[in-house]
């Protein structure tokens, strides 16, 4: 029973190297020659690596005597690597081994030339070396050439001679079983097998050089960028990015009653109580505003660089009330502003240009047209800075309910209509019996009437370095950097022109004078520079 469970797991254990895709049959030639007819199966399941499981089977008296006999079974399982290639050329074994015998009167290492007949089984594992050799041109057929050793136990019965002798007693022995085989192999085609390759060794390999890759272009040479700059418009251009109300005296309009001063962006109001022309900074949130108003017209005049040319005042009073009251009012509305700026910023009153708006008649009607629409469910301009006053911000839907659309196409057409101001106010007054004007004077004309308008005008030292920075950055555009530098040169005490001078002086071969304007540059924020710094670093 041990016998043939050692025989299964050997089987078992071979089987896989069999399994695979490309497989090769073998007869040892040498085995056969001792009547012991033999096949081997053999399987590749890698590039050089083959699993073989070869089995013997000998029935066969080996003379005359019938006493004289080597009846066997062996099984050897094997693996091989093969230094070039499956199935070709020079290859090393390992293997295990088993055989079950009946043999007597022979001269084997089992045993010695007795007399006595033995049958058992013995077990073992040795090495080999071998050589492949390739027969026909198909590449299908080999003659293998094997020699190696095992070393193997046994455990058997020793008989008496006689065909039926008698029992004479167990017995065990160690022995080196050598071996040799002379094979002829068939290879048969498998989806491993690799017909270019195979018995590649006969022949030396020739060296496959990757393909050759082409010479990497060369990286572009980096041109460094420049720009244009802006004016210096010192602290007065500073200050206008964040304060609208600043503006250049090329902008400068002189006011008339036409202008829609609600509709101008960032104009700063401030308020007066009703009928009165004090100007009050705890009221309403004039507080804010003159601080501003203030401070804008202190740093400018501090400045070196830019001055102010002009202080615009607009004193305007709502259409309530007679026109003659309502005119004084704007003018001591204006008249206090301007007051207000003189005593905490001192300035001479030339710098002045206080306006008297009268009744705000121009800014009443736009604001009845807006009214107009958005009761029509129209969208109104909101502009940038817009006082809330002259947003609507206030007239909800349900404060909008308390007004008509015929109402307010009423009050547009008595304005577009009547030219005497007093008269105009009177028909808008009896509207329906005074409803529409208790909507207006709730709703609308607490803001108009205590209104009053601000803007600056300034102006700044011409600018030359920046002109002649641009100038010179014009004509690098053209690529004349050789007119341009010697214009930078005379710049070169200004920050902005490091940069341009930089581009320039390496366009002239300068690299070392060039990279220390950059750094210079760089070293004060310039964005082109550092990147012109990165660029330009291994180069």
């Amino acid at each position: 029973m041990l016998r043939k469970a050692f025989l299964f797991v050997i089987i078992l254990l071979s089987w896989p190297f069999a399994g695979r895709a490309q497989w090769s049959l073998k007869n040892n030639l040498l085995y056969d020659a001792a009547l012991t007819p033999n096949l081997g199966v053999e399987a590749r399941f890698a590039q050089k690596w083959t699993g073989a499981l070869n089995v013997g089977f000998s029935p066969f008296e080996t003379g005359t005597n019938s006493t004289r006999r080597w009846r066997h079974l062996l099984v050897m399982p094997e693996a091989r690597y093969w230094f070039c290639e499956a199935y070709s050329h020079h290859f090393l074994s390992a293997n295990a081994v088993y055989s079950h015998f009946n043999a007597s009167r022979l001269d084997l290492p089992i045993y010695g030339t007795d007399d006595y007949r033995y049958q058992g089984d013995f077990v073992g594992a040795g090495v080999s070396y071998g050589y492949a050799i390739p027969i026909g041109k198909n590449k299908h057929w080999n003659i293998e050439f094997e020699i190696g050793a095992d070393l193997c136990y046994a455990w058997y019965d020793k008989y008496n001679c006689e065909h039926c002798g008698g029992l004479i007693g167990p017995g065990h022995k160690w022995f080196v079983l050598p071996k040799a085989a002379v094979s002829l192999a068939w290879v048969l085609p498998g989806k491993h097998f690799n017909k270019e390759r195979a018995h590649a060794c006969d022949e030396e390999e020739p060296v496959v050089l990757p393909p050759a890759q082409p010479e990497p272009a060369p990286a572009p040479a980096y041109e460094p960028t420049f720009a244009f700059v802006e004016d210096n418009t010192g602290r007065a251009g500073e200050l206008q990015k964040n304060n609208p109300i600043l503006s250049h005296i090329s902008k400068y309009e002189p006011y008339d009653d036409t202008r829609i001063l609600r509709k101008e962006s960032n104009a700063l109001y401030v308020f007066f109580p009703v009928n009165q022309g004090e100007l009050q900074p705890a009221f309403r949130d004039n507080e804010g505003v003159l601080d501003r108003i203030v401070d804008i017209t202190r740093q400018v005049l501090a400045d070196t660089i830019s001055t102010v040319k002009k202080i615009q005042i607009i004193g305007l009073a709502s259409i309530e009330g007679s026109v003659d009251n309502n005119c004084k009012l704007g003018e001591e509305r204006g008249l206090a502003l301007k007051s207000y700026i003189q005593e905490h910023v001192p300035t001479p009153d030339s710098l002045y240009e206080v306006a008297n708006g009268c009744e705000a008649w121009s800014e009443f009607r736009d604001q009845i047209k807006d009214i107009s629409l958005m009761k029509a469910g129209q969208k109104v301009e909101v502009l940038p800075g817009m006082p809330a006053a002259a947003t609507n911000a206030a007239l909800t839907p349900e404060v909008l309910a308390g007004v008509s659309e015929e109402e307010l196409a009423e009050i547009l057409r008595i304005i577009d209509t009547e030219s005497n101001l007093n008269r105009r106010e009177q028909l808008i007054r009896q509207l329906h019996g005074g409803r529409t004007w208790n909507f207006l004077r709730q709703n609308i004309l607490a803001d108009q009437r205590n209104s009053g308008y601000l803007r600056i005008y300034f102006d700044y030292v011409p600018d030359a370095a920046a002109k002649a920075i641009n100038r010179a950055t014009a004509l690098m555009k053209e690529n004349k950097f050789q007119e341009a530098l010697p214009i930078l040169e005379t710049v070169k005490g200004d920050s902005r022109a490091w940069n341009a001078l930089g581009v320039a002086l390496y366009k002239a071969g300068q690299k070392e004078q060039a990279l220390a304007y950059f750094r210079r540059a760089a070293a004060e924020g310039n964005q082109q520079a550092k990147r012109n710094l990165e660029g330009l670093k291994d180069r």
